[in-house]
């Protein structure tokens, strides 16, 4: 497996990542590639699953310039693969008997819950935060 990853994207993108020191992620029904959210379609949740796109492909990609730039016209960021560091989540006392105390997460206890969301926490191990997409043909065909 790679140790990098590589994310397509144009200047505006770059400057407001380098600004706020942050990786934005996005819903799956509004993504570049109206594939990735093929497979929710009939569900209706892609909009529930917030995503950000990175290949590991050390080659620069034409069709991934024309995809997620503007007229080809952008940057190809290189980052380590490890991309977010995991802390041990600080459960507060109240909810300790309902949570197991050791959890890791790349998203503080505090950001997991809002106002009006709830980050479904999935990725409680380093393993399951980041994953790689596998296409199926066959599926893709059938829509």
């Amino acid at each position: 497996m790679a140790d990098f990853i590589y994310h397509y994207t144009d200047i505006d993108t770059l400057a407001l990542i380098l600004e706020n020191k942050k990786i934005r992620f996005n819903r799956l029904d509004r993504v570049d590639d109206v594939s990735e959210s093929q497979g929710f379609k009939n569900l209706k949740l892609a909009q529930s699953f917030f995503v950000s796109c990175w290949t590991f492909e050390k080659e620069e990609s034409i069709p991934q310039w024309h995809m997620y730039t503007n007229q080809m016209t952008g940057v190809r960021i290189k980052l380590p693969k490890k991309l977010f560091a995991t802390r041990k989540l600080d459960i507060p006392e109240a909810n300790k008997p309902f949570i197991e105390e050791n959890l890791h997460s790349p998203i503080p206890y505090n950001r997991i819950f809002g106002d009006q969301h709830f980050i479904l926490p999935s990725f409680l191990s380093e393993e399951h935060f980041e994953r790689i997409v596998e296409y199926d043909e066959e599926f893709i065909k059938k829509k």
